[in-house]
């Protein structure tokens, strides 16, 4: 059952327990507010190699880096789940009130730490010490403590003997005499062990968890006298205003902030104690708003948005909601006052992004709750990580690509001079083909070049902020405004890394688990290629033609073919990829193709046309050709589907006879396995590095 906890005017206004009926409509409303939080990450499916790789890295990096950070609150609801009161269906009086959040009441939790075999120590509170400690221990001590919630430790007492008598901490032992003997500071994780010998005894040890202090932010109490002694900016001597005693601007007091709906707010008029309608003011807590536009310097004022007005409020103390009126009057308030009005709508865009409502002409204001999460560090971390995976990602598949298009694009270009030198206009053109589908390969970087360098610096900026003093409000929007610029750029990177991945896999199937990591395959034809699968239902081209007799030494085919050209795969990995082929488009039979010096290369066929087979010449016949053809020894098959030949299927064209050599008259045997490229380790375009590794 949840416990719902209203304050109203800064006093304590009622508790309730909502019934079932209301239990699930509010469960129903945090899921949809769970899905437009502040805090909310959009997560990829990445893949598990790049993950890896990016832990890895980060391990690296960030080896040390401890970030003073807000110490976090554990109501459920705080962190952007929190829900308007009159929407749970609740009936309440007709106050101003402020929604502290929703707790759930739980079983007892386990205790930080505790004693769980031995007796040679003892737990009070925050505190573990040794046995008769402050007196001095007994000989043959032992105890382990468990560790339940890790914080630091810190030293009260350490007096043990030497070597002998030892506190073990995350595997390290502590002996001797003095604080720094023993384990200050440390962050205990696992157990602590102890244990002493059969002589010479000491005082013992006395050891504390250090206790988090709350964040004067953590509290969402609306109290009275928030706001009550201001100073209002002065342009002339460029003094920034003053709310009790304090400057805005300075420490972040909350982190977050969810959106609760569209009123005519009282606060704005009777609650003005320093503004334009100070002779309105009329409030019996003493408590009143703080406006943007009157406590910031005129020269350092943006156009009004949500978040610019949060980034302001969040930093004054005792403010939990904030609100803009009419576009662009920013205001803070411990709580707003919802006051009668007609039923119109907030639709007045807000200053700085009209896309956003911010108010009416009318008078009312969209409200906005603040609340603290304490986990500015941890949605920087996520983001970084985020931004390393997908720019990782991008970066992967577009050296992999840009190798394979240049290693694709040497293979077309020598098999289109081979096919010119030997007379086959249908080699020649496969060339050509291979050599333009090489393009798709070496560009596909250059759509995502620019949100991948965007992408790229914010990371780099976000990996500067880690470790960085979350309390601060300078370093937290620095925070904030590099996290809304990776999600912005994030979901395009990856995409476009997906993308390149794609056309990769596509131009060699083989990259799924030869380059990318193996565990990983749902692709049948990467299962297959991997297993070592032999294509057995396959004859040459010409015994479809009627020639079962003939094996010529190298045989071709024209037809239409599907998708891009394969690049090593072998002559059986090609037969493969014909097999396992079927949906939108069915492969009957294939060509694969291999020039001395190049990596071989295979077109898949959803039809056939002519069949054109090479027979070497009568010996000194060849002499011409080879002067013409030196050094460029060359390899051609075409198969055909032998469960296609059975139903009757054959070429559409005819079967042309060449006596001469496909390629130099000296031979080559093509590729059979698969071949294996690794990763290229940058993104080279003309012999230059054309994208920054992240």
């Amino acid at each position: 059952m949840f416990l719902l906890s209203l304050h109203a005017s800064g006093v304590v206004g009622l508790t309730v327990k909502p019934k079932e009926t209301a239990k699930a409509k509010l469960d129903h409303l945090v899921k949809m507010a769970d899905a437009v939080s502040w805090h909310k990450n959009v997560t990829h499916i990445v893949p598990a190699h790049i993950k890896e790789k990016v832990r890895i890295a980060r391990m690296a990096k960030v080896k040390g880096v401890h970030a003073r950070q807000i110490p976090a609150h554990q109501m459920l609801g705080e962190c952007g789940s929190h829900i308007p009161v009159k929407q749970l269906g609740l009936v309440t009086a007709s106050k101003s009130i402020a929604l502290l959040g929703l707790g759930m009441s739980s079983n007892l939790t386990s205790p930080d730490w505790e004693v769980t075999s031995g007796s040679g120590c003892s737990i009070e509170g925050n505190c573990a010490e040794s046995g008769s400690h402050p007196e001095i221990y007994s000989n043959h001590q032992s105890c382990t403590i468990t560790i339940n919630t890790p914080r630091p430790l810190e030293v009260v007492r350490f007096e043990t003997e030497g070597y002998f008598d030892q506190l073990t901490v995350n595997d390290q032992v502590y002996t001797g005499r003095g604080i720094t003997a023993g384990p200050e500071g440390v962050m205990p994780s696992g157990v602590i062990q102890w244990s002493s010998d059969f002589s010479v005894l000491y005082g013992g040890w006395k050891i504390c968890l250090e206790q988090p202090q709350e964040h004067e932010g953590t509290n969402s109490y609306a109290m009275p006298g928030v706001g009550a002694n201001q100073v209002v900016a002065d342009n002339g001597n460029d003094a920034m205003g003053i709310v009790n005693g304090d400057e805005p601007f300075v420490k972040v007091l909350k982190d977050g902030f969810f959106e609760v709906g569209c009123y005519f707010d009282k606060m704005l008029t009777s609650a003005d104690k320093f503004g334009n309608d100070k002779d309105k003011y009329n409030n019996q807590q003493n408590v009143s708003v703080a406006k943007y536009n009157e406590l910031v310097l005129k020269m350092e004022q943006k156009e009004v948005t949500p978040t610019i007005c949060f980034q302001f409020c969040r930093t004054i103390r005792g403010m939990v909601f904030f609100g803009i009126a009419n576009g662009n009057e920013c205001y803070c308030a411990p709580y707003f006052h919802a006051g009668p009005g007609d039923d119109s709508k907030c639709d007045v865009g807000c200053q700085g992004d009209p896309t956003k409502m911010c108010g009416n002409a009318k008078g009312k204001s969209t409200i906005w709750e603040m609340h603290l999460c304490g986990d500015t560090g941890d949605d920087l971390q996520d983001n970084t990580i985020a931004a390393d995976e997908a720019l990782t990602y991008f970066y992967e598949s577009a050296a992999y690509a840009v190798d394979l298009g240049s290693k694709m694009s040497d293979a077309g270009a020598a098999l289109e001079k081979v096919g010119g030198l030997s007379g086959s206009m249908v080699a020649a053109g496969l060339g050509m083909e291979a050599n333009k589908a090489s393009a798709d390969l070496t560009r596909s970087w250059m759509t995502g070049r620019k949100p991948y360098e965007s992408l790229f610096e914010a990371a780099k900026k976000a990996q500067s902020l880690e470790g960085e003093d979350f309390t601060v409000a300078t370093t937290v929007t620095q925070v904030e405004n590099t996290i809304t610029i990776i999600k912005e750029f994030e979901p395009t990177v990856y995409q476009n890394g997906k993308d390149i991945h794609e056309l990769v896999k596509r131009a060699y199937p083989a990259s799924q688990y030869q380059a990318f990591g193996g565990d990983e395959l749902v692709d049948s034809l990467a299962k297959e290629l991997r297993s070592g699968a032999k294509a057995h239902d396959f004859r040459l081209a010409s015994y479809a033609m009627g020639q079962r007799e003939l094996e010529p030494p190298a045989s071709l085919c024209s037809g239409k073919t599907i998708g891009l050209p394969k690049l090593g795969l072998g002559e059986n990995g090609c037969g493969i990829a014909c097999e396992q082929t079927l949906f939108p488009t069915k492969c009957l039979g294939f060509t694969h193709f291999q020039v001395d010096g190049t990596e071989d290369v295979c077109f898949l066929f959803s039809e056939m046309d002519d069949v054109e087979i090479f027979d070497d010449p009568e010996e000194g016949k060849s002499l011409l050709q080879q002067k013409s053809s030196e050094g460029a020894r060359a390899a051609a098959v075409c198969k055909v589907k032998l469960t296609e030949i059975r139903l009757g299927y054959k070429p559409k064209g005819e079967l042309k006879k060449k006596t001469r050599c496909f390629g130099s008259c000296d031979g080559l045997s093509a590729r059979e396995g698969v071949a294996n490229y690794a990763v290229p380790s940058s993104v080279m375009v003309g012999g230059k590095s054309v994208i920054e590794k992240p």
